[in-house]
């Protein structure tokens, strides 16, 4: 579960399982990461198997690149979205053998947590008689099943670091595969290596509050305390009253909507987990649209008109929009991103779901249908 809190608040931080290798044994730096003058930036480019439709491409959570730029002692890793411009990253301290898994949600609220390099969980399997050569370097192969299916993993000693991800070799990747339940098997592949002097302030997390993953697991468990706290305080509670005002200059008042369901959405444009649910949430409207009984999607953003026309421009969202609405989140006690709520036709609220769902459609339709009855 995702969600959004303001800037005076905590800030959510992308965490994504990375291992690395730590043992009396494990060599994390090669000969050659002496001999490294300048930074290295590689491009990845994601190969997948299956011809993605324009769809997924247009999804949150689609990338097609990742850049890894690094030196004789640190690493930066990236990947490059499509649809979102998200400033997460990884780096990779090798004098402290530490890993940084940092994230930006606002132009103020940087955040990252620190991870000790650990011992990598992927078995492959070695094969000491073949190579081939990427980006001019010659590299090993190993093979690693995936879903039944036998992949190719490519790695060198060339480059000076370790840059093993979750696999058990002893090198630098540069070909592996990967899997996603959306898109299916992929293969990551390196395509370009540029060798420029870099300002140091790339690798640089001044600005970053840096947790422990201790103090993270505490502020998440308090984050689940939070929303249980505010589910318990708002379902059953009866409808706040509002007049609204829409982007298309239609007025929207509760006292119009007696006996019908009212289902609302809180979000803003720089939020990536609302960003991910919209598809689900037009999806959701579309089951409802031939209803014989009424249902108002009603989606209250924190942004300005002006920067709702320009997001709207690109990226469709089926829901009567009401701009400027931080007064009316406040109103519903709503503090954290995404937020849906349904009302039923008493005026009552019957769910109050904080945070992205993968399941959001089956839990809306049932909490809709139950509010009709």
């Amino acid at each position: 579960m995702k969600a959004y809190y303001p800037l005076k608040t905590i800030p959510v931080l992308f965490i994504i399982c990375f291992f690395f290798s730590q043992s009396i044994y494990a060599q994390w730096k090669y000969p050659g990461a002496n001999r490294i003058q300048s930074e290295v930036i590689i491009n990845y480019e994601i190969i997948y198997d299956n011809e993605l439709t324009n769809a997924q491409k247009e999804a949150f959570d689609y990338y097609d690149n990742i850049v890894v730029v690094f030196n004789g002692s640190k690493m930066k890793e990236q990947k490059i979205y499509k649809n979102i411009n998200v400033n997460s990253f990884v780096i990779l301290d090798y004098d402290k053998e530490k890993l940084y898994r940092c994230s930006q949600s606002s132009k103020t609220s940087k955040s990252g947590i620190a991870y000790d390099f650990k011992n990598p969980n992927t078995d492959v399997s070695l094969q000491p008689e073949e190579s081939k050569t990427i980006l001019g370097l010659k590299c090993n192969k190993a093979i690693q099943m995936v879903k039944g299916l036998p992949r190719d993993i490519y790695y060198t000693k060339k480059l000076g670091l370790r840059y093993c991800n979750q696999y058990k070799v002893d090198g630098f990747l540069l070909e592996y595969p990967g899997y996603s339940k959306k898109y299916g098997h992929y293969q990551v592949v390196a395509k370009t290596i540029h060798h420029k002097k870099l300002d140091p302030s790339i690798f640089s997390l001044d600005d970053y509050k840096i947790y422990t993953k201790e103090e993270y697991d505490n502020i998440k468990n308090k984050s689940k305390e939070r929303y249980a706290k505010a589910r318990f305080e708002n379902i059953g509670k009866p409808l706040k009253r509002f007049n609204m005002l829409t982007m298309e200059g239609e007025k929207l008042l509760s006292k119009d909507m007696k006996g019908e369901v009212i289902v609302l959405n809180f979000w803003f444009t720089t939020c990536p987990p609302c960003k991910k649910e919209i598809p689900q949430l037009n999806k959701l409207k579309e089951i409802y649209n031939d209803h014989d009984q009424k249902v108002n999607f009603i989606a209250i953003a924190t942004d300005p008109e002006y920067r709702l026309s320009d997001f709207l421009s690109k990226k469709k969202f089926n829901y009567d929009i009401v701009p400027d609405g931080k007064w009316i989140a406040d109103k519903f006690g709503v503090s954290a991103y995404p937020t849906n709520i349904v009302i039923d036709r008493k005026g009552t609220i019957q769910l109050f779901e904080i945070g992205y769902k993968s399941d959001l459609i089956e839990r809306m339709t049932y909490q809709i249908d139950k509010a009709l009855k």
